[in-house]
Order: structure tokens, then sequence, then C-alpha cells
């Protein structure tokens, strides 16, 4: 490595895995470490990967009783009367569960989900992945705290639960929609650590190529926000082309217009209409009829910038008839 006085913050996330192997100079170290202090935002950083790095080399060990787990229980709803009665109204369903951890401060759901078996469900971790997925862009706050609980119950599985393949896979995903969830709320260095955690969770994993794509997907809008737009694309390829291979014609439609997005912002409207048109004609609107509505309004807008008039007094019957009928 070249000499230098000071490193940007660009060369400090590369010299991350060196310097913890311990493979810098005693000259880059210092150097690397006097950046850490004085540049807030490499210093969390830091801190994250760190954090990721152990909690890779280690699965949990639980080591509460089930004594001790009620008792955490009893004095987090109030009395162990309050948490009886909470758990038999509930029930061990992923949405009664879910409802019940939603109830609690996110301190407390997490304190829940690391010391309570009961939490430590795939089927409830994939429903708050879901749901937080589908609050998005209308609800941030709400969402990022929905896929919080995810991660909290993805990092709570152990050995003993699931294989570890599993465990780095569902990792991986909860991760990669934090770090979009994250990116919706302006957080990008925030984003970048999440995402970073995931690839790094996929790393360890099945290496699932659909877990992957999903990945990709969620990525590039953060690398677009940075304007990184021929990054962006490969990504969004990638995520194609796994897709593809996968046959599901829903995802790879959501991808498409994900390229049509990046290609707005960098402003090739006329690609990003022929990748709307073609993402348009493979999602299932039934399954994300809010995403058909978007991909509709973002036609119309990119339509207008091309000065396609006439194209968009054609669809704009069905639009508004597909507005009326979501309630906005």
């Amino acid at each position: 490595m070249t000499t230098r006085d000071c490193v940007t913050c660009s060369q400090f996330k590369d010299e991350v895995t060196e310097y913890l192997e311990e493979t810098l100079s005693r000259e880059e170290r210092e150097i690397f470490e006097e950046h850490r202090e004085r540049c807030s935002p490499c210093g969390d950083y830091f801190r994250e990967m760190v954090d990721c790095i152990e909690g890779l080399r280690r699965l949990r060990v639980d080591d509460l009783s089930p004594e001790r787990e009620a008792e955490l229980v009893a004095l987090l709803v109030g009395s162990e009367k309050e948490g009886d009665d909470r758990i038999e109204s509930a029930g061990d369903s992923p949405e009664g569960m879910l409802r019940e951890l939603m109830s609690h401060s996110p301190e407390q759901r997490v304190m829940l989900v690391e010391n309570s078996e009961r939490f430590r469900s795939v089927e409830l971790c994939e429903l708050a992945l879901k749901r937080g997925f589908e609050l998005g862009l209308e609800d941030p706050p709400e969402a990022e705290s929905m896929i919080s609980l995810a991660v909290a119950i993805a990092d709570s599985f152990q050995l003993a639960d699931l294989a570890q393949e599993t465990v780095f896979d569902i990792r991986a995903r909860a991760y990669a929609h934090l770090g979009n969830t994250r990116r919706i709320r302006s957080d990008l260095v925030g984003s970048e650590v999440a995402f970073d955690r995931a690839r790094m969770n996929w790393s360890a994993g099945s290496r699932d190529p659909r877990v992957e794509a999903i990945i990709c997907d969620l990525e590039a809008a953060l690398l677009s926000e940075r304007r990184e737009f021929d990054s962006a694309m490969d990504l969004l390829e990638r995520a194609i082309q796994r897709f593809e291979v996968e046959g599901d014609r829903h995802l790879v439609g959501r991808t498409w217009l994900s390229k049509a997005f990046v290609l707005g912002a960098k402003g090739d409207f006329h690609e990003a209409i022929e990748a709307l048109e073609e993402g348009i004609s493979l999602v299932e609107p039934e399954a994300e009829p809010r995403l058909a509505l978007l991909a509709k309004h973002n036609l119309l807008v990119f339509l207008r910038e091309e000065g396609r008039l006439g194209e968009i007094e054609d669809l704009l019957p069905d639009t508004r008839m597909t507005h009326s009928r979501l309630g906005n």
C-alpha cells in the first residue's frame, strides 16, 4: 500500500477488513485510527462492521432458565398475571405473536425475542418482513420498526433451531430489507452498513441465488440515490437473471420496474418507459396493487417528460380507475 498522510472515507471502508486482520502497516493503522476518530460516520460504520463480524463468528447461546424467561416476560408486561393473559389471548400464531410483540417498546421487543423461544419462529420472522415491506413508503418509521423486529428474530436463531445455512440466509434477507427501509428514511450510512451485513450473511449461508437477487434489487436503489447509476444497473441485471432462472415472473417484472426508476433518475426517460412497460406486463397487480399503481403513475410522468401527451390521455382512465379502487 502506498504511503499517504490520510485516507478518504471510501478507502477507510475498503481497509476495515485489513485493519481487523492486522495486515496494515503500523503507519497505515495509525492513519486509519486517526480517520476513525475524526470522522463520525466512518466511526459508526467501523463499529457496526465489528459487531457484524462478531455476530457471524458465533450464534447465540441462550442460557436463561425457563423460570428466568417467564420472570423476564412478566417484568416487561408489568406482572406475571398480565403476561400470562397476554400470551393466552394472543396465541402462538405468527399474527398473534406479532401483535403481542408490537404492543411493547422496541427495546422490550428485542429483549423478548432474544430470551423467549416462543418468538424464535421462521414464520414470525417472515411475517414481520412482509408487513415491513408492505408499509414501505406509506409509513417509513413503522416499516423500519417492523423490519428491525424481523432482524432481531433472525439474529435470535440458534444452530439447535435451524441449519446454519438457513440461519444466515434468513439474516441476509432481513438485513437487506433493513437497508432498504433505512434508505427510504435517508439514512444512507446506516443503509450501507445493513447491506454489508446482508452480503456477509449471504456469503456465510447457502449462497442462494434468489436471496442474492433480493439483495441486488434492494441495494440498487441505494446506489441510485448516490447517483451510481451504472453500478445500480449492474445489480438489477444480475437480479433479473437470478429471478428468471427461478421462473418468478412477478419478481422479474418488479426488478424491471426498479430499472425504470434508476433510468428515470438518470434522466433517460425513453429507456425508462420501455422498462416500465416491460415490468407492467410481468408483475401481478393482485399481488402488489400499490406497486402496479405506482408503475402506472411513473409511466405517466415519464411520458410527459418525453412529450408523448397522446399516450397519456389513453392511459389516464385506467390509472384513475386504479386510484379509485385503492381508495386514493
